[in-house]
């Protein structure tokens, strides 16, 4: 999990903001609700390859590309 080292995404749920490192799905600053957090992690767990992708071109300064949410299913 190397290569996800320092990579982290943002979350808003209501008034609440975290912010969850990638590698691990760990919830690094602010709060978050425990349900809405495990569906965070989730969502980084099901698109990590996209979220990297995204990462990398925003450091190149590219555009960035919308990310699926999760479904109902």
């Amino acid at each position: 999990m190397e290569e996800f080292q320092g990579v982290t995404s943002h979350a808003n749920y209501g008034d609440h903001a975290a912010l969850f490192e990638i590698a691990t799905g760990r919830l690094l600053s602010g709060r978050f609700p425990r349900r809405q957090a495990r569906y965070v992690v989730e969502w980084i767990v099901k698109h990590r390859p996209e979220i990297m992708r995204n990462w990398d071109l925003a450091v190149e300064k590219l555009p960035t590309f919308k990310i699926e949410g999760l479904s109902d299913e």
